[in-house]
Formats: structure tokens, sequence, C-alpha cells
């Protein structure tokens, strides 16, 4: 069996002035062939899960051009024409060489572009155009992908991540790979993707708690178990990325097997599940004046609180540059570190002023206590063994605290962001992340004093309200009130979509 593997991987904030460019990608990755088993094959990651499953299974796998950026903004209209004609030139040409039973392509599900409606699902008519009708097409898809009727009407399979931070998409592209054989060998699989009238804020999503999205998740566990294979194999809660003006930015769900009423008698059923969840949801998150009082009575307790700056998180397309936060630490008594703030500006300055110099952050002098490359190896649950790349960074002394600077767009996904710079966090009181979910896998166990997620207001806020959505035309919770009725009339309505397209 030969098999065919493509990656294109970028999450878009369609809100965001500054554009993705072709550099972006090539930053990250923009390789082919065995550079990429090299880089990633033993990874914690979907492609080390797709290869390492399509070895184990005996098969020849070529692999094309995998391409991937930073979360940030859309990507611009001429970048995405040169990266879309050279992952179809590399599908080409490894058709060329040889014909092909199976390709897979590892997809985010939320890229944007600029001009361009639903960049991916037309790269999906593309590809399947390109192989044909007799080839199994599967994807993998980000936890919080977008997916377009283009994508699912385009493959044989579509399997996303289920859990926030994601630590589960090896497994899960293990997963596709064996879907995607059992496809090859006749049996009749297909996904059936339904959306819900919802854009649950991305802190919200988190399934590591005992909130409601991580109970809803728990359902479509157990739903999956209780079928057995039969009808139905997988259930999968999407959360969705909401930062994009589009009716595909919602949360979905999508459902894989052999059965389509199964299919949607599942959907109907989690969705009013979800309905009395909704309110629980979408509750917001305190902003800096609310934290400030959180913070006084830190006086009285002790232990680490783990503070998430959910507004200004890079990995939802946030600046990473918001000092709000940090001012309110500033302003305690405690030690804390936080991090990484992202300024290339600053971390210039500091390499000028070298270790014991100083500099001014945030309307305060601080020390630099290191300067070099922010670069390191994730070492906890989620992206396990992936290098993070944050270009020229700094370590800084400001006040009561040690801050992470860095020169290009990365998120602390885990605390060895932190003990890469010599920056140990088991003794500070307050640790400030710009996260939403992803620093869970990590930092729980530091979290003695607690967890708190606080809305900075900046481009990744969870307020959707505070932007301009202009091209959604479906009414969509919470940025217009739907009551009961209206939530059973757009869910019926997704099943009779879906119904449609089985017949």
């Amino acid at each position: 069996m030969h098999a065919i593997v493509l990656q294109l991987f970028h999450e878009a904030n369609a809100f965001l002035p500054e554009r993705v460019t072709l550099a972006d990608f090539r930053r990250r990755h923009y390789v082919a062939g065995e550079e990429v088993r090299q880089r990633f094959g033993a990874s914690n990651n979907w492609m080390g899960g797709v290869l390492t499953a399509l070895d184990d299974a005996g098969a020849q796998t070529t692999i094309g051009l995998c391409a991937a950026a930073h979360p940030g903004g859309m990507v611009d209209a001429a970048s995405w024409a040169v990266i879309e004609a050279d992952l179809l030139a590399s599908l080409d040409s490894a058709l060329a060489a040889q014909p092909c039973d199976v390709v897979l392509l590892l997809l985010h599900g939320a890229l944007v572009v600029e001009d361009l409606d639903d960049a991916e699902g037309r790269f999906c008519q593309a590809v399947r155009r390109r192989i044909g009708q007799h080839v199994t097409l599967a994807c993998t898809l980000d936890f919080h992908a977008n997916p377009g009727h283009a994508l699912l009407a385009s493959a044989d399979l579509v399997l996303a991540g289920l859990r926030y931070p994601h630590d589960d998409t090896r497994k899960r592209g293990g997963e596709l790979v064996q879907l995607a054989l059992r496809h090859r060998a006749g049996e009749p699989l297909r996904s059936w993707h339904f959306r819900l009238p919802l854009a649950v804020p991305m802190p919200a999503q988190n399934t590591m708690d005992e909130g409601p999205f991580a109970a809803l998740a728990d359902w479509c566990r157990r739903r999956t178990q209780a079928h057995g294979g039969q009808g139905i194999i997988d259930i999968g809660l999407l959360g969705g990325f909401p930062y994009t003006d589009s009716d595909r930015g919602c949360t979905s769900v999508l459902v894989t097997g052999s059965d389509g009423d199964l299919a949607c008698a599942a959907f109907a059923e989690l969705a009013a599940l979800v309905w009395h969840h909704h309110a629980a949801l979408l509750a917001p998150f305190p902003g800096p004046a609310r934290l400030q009082a959180v913070l006084d009575d830190m006086q009285h307790g002790s232990g680490t609180l783990v503070l998430a700056d959910v507004g200004d998180n890079p990995g939802a397309g946030g600046a990473g540059n918001d000092t709000r936060l940090l001012s309110l630490l500033l302003a305690q008594p405690y030690p804390f570190a936080a991090g990484i703030l992202i300024d290339p500006q600053l971390a210039l300055r500091a390499q000028s002023a070298g270790v014991g110099g100083t500099v001014s952050v945030a309307q305060h002098d601080a020390v630099v206590l290191r300067t070099g490359p922010l670069a390191y190896r994730n070492t906890g649950p989620m992206m396990t063994g992936e290098l993070v790349d944050g270009g020229l960074g700094a370590v800084l002394q400001v006040s009561n605290g040690q801050l992470l600077v860095s020169s290009a767009r990365i998120q602390a996904y885990d605390s060895a962001a932190f003990s890469s710079q010599g920056v140990t966090l088991a003794d500070q009181r307050v640790i400030l992340i710009k996260t939403s979910a992803h620093f869970r896998a990590s930092y729980s166990a530091l979290a003695s004093a607690g967890i708190v997620l606080a809305d900075s207001g900046g481009w990744a806020s969870p307020d959707m309200a505070r932007f301009d959505h202009t091209a959604r035309r479906r009414p969509i919770l919470p940025l217009v009130p739907l009551d009961a009725a209206a939530w059973d009339a757009a869910v019926h309505s997704e099943i009779q979509r879906n119904q449609g397209q089985s017949e």
C-alpha cells in the first residue's frame, strides 16, 4: 500500500490586522520527505501518530510538503497562492512516481485567507480532483477547527482532536490511519459534520477541569463506547475557533461511522445537552479591575496562583504585547514569573544593554538577567519534544518578578519555557502566562493556590462582542440571543442538511 502525507497548519484570527506571509510558514516549518520524519516522526503530535501507524501497517509512505505557521492573522493572498501551488506540486510529484491508495491531509481547519472563502475546503477539492474517487482521502483536524462543507464533501473520513489542551493528537493520528485502512478495505465509513448555533469562548472549551465542556466531551466518549463500533465509531465535540467573521466559526460536532441515522440522533442528543449548559459555557471572564480583588486576597493565603491572560493569548491571534496584567503584578508584594511578552524591540534593547544593564518595561526599570536565543523543547504532555523557537529573547528582573521576552510569536506551552531560561517557578506566588488552556497540561501541578483566567481585552478576548462581525448570516450565541425554539430549529436544520447529503 502506498500512502501520501501532506500537512497544512495555520490558525487564523481574522480580526487581527497583521497578515501572515510565506515567510512565517518558512520560519516555523516548510519541509518535505525525510526531514519531516526526522523532525516529527517521534513527536507526540499528529505527524508522529500518522507516520508511526503507517509504518506499523507496512505502508510505503511518501511525505509531501508539510507547511505550518504559528497562529496569527489571516494569510495574505499572494503567499497563499504560493503555498497551495507548492502543496499540490508535491502531491503531483508523488502521484507521478507511483500510484496511490491513501492520501492523508493533516489540516488545522481554521485557516483564513484574505479575499478567499474556505481556502482549506477548496484545497481539499483540488486534492480530490487529482487523486480521483477511488483513492481514500482522510483528514485530521485541530480541536479548534471550523471545517466547511467542501472539506467534508471531498474527504472520505475526517477525525479531529478531542482534548484541549491537545495531548491526544498522536493517538488520534494513529486512529485516523486505522480508519483509512478499513475504508480502503471496503468498509462503508464516512464522516458527518453538524454545526451548533454557538461559539464557545476558547478558555471555556478546556476539557481538563470539571467544567461543562469537559462533561460534554466525556458524554461523547461514553456515547461512542456504548455503540461498540456498530454504526458509530467516533463522536467529537469541536470547540471551534471563534475569531473569524464566517458562519464556519462555531462549536460543532463531528461523527464518523457507517449509519447516518445514528449520527443524526447522536447529534440531536448532544445538542440538547449543550443547550442545557450554554449559559455556563458563555460565562464572562474577569478583566483587570475584577482581578485586582483576587490579587488582594492572596495576602491571606499561600501557594502559587497560575494566572492566564486569555485576552492576549498569541495562540489565538493575540499580539502577546499587552502589559495590563503585568502592571497589576508589579504593584503587588509577591514574587512572580511572567511570560511570554512578545516585543522584538525590547529584546533588542536588552541585548544592547547586556546582562546587568537596565531597560524600561511597563513604565518600570528592569535589569537584564539573560539575553540570547529563546528556544527550547516542550517537556510536558502537549507537543512533547517539539522545538519552540522565540528568536532573540531576554529574561528581565522587573520589580519583584522575572519576565520572559521573545521577538517571535510563541506561547509558553509548558514550564520548559521558563526553566530553559533559568527561571525557577517553584517559589513564585504568581505565574502569569499568555494562554487560554494549553498551559493546563504542564502548569496545573504548580497551581497550588488555583488557576484564574483573566481577559486583558486584546485580540484574543473571549468577549466576541468586541469584534466587528459583518459577514455572518446565521444567528449564533452569544452574538445573537436565541431561545430554545430557535436553538431547536437550527439543530433540526443541520440534521436535515446531513440527511440530504446521505441520500
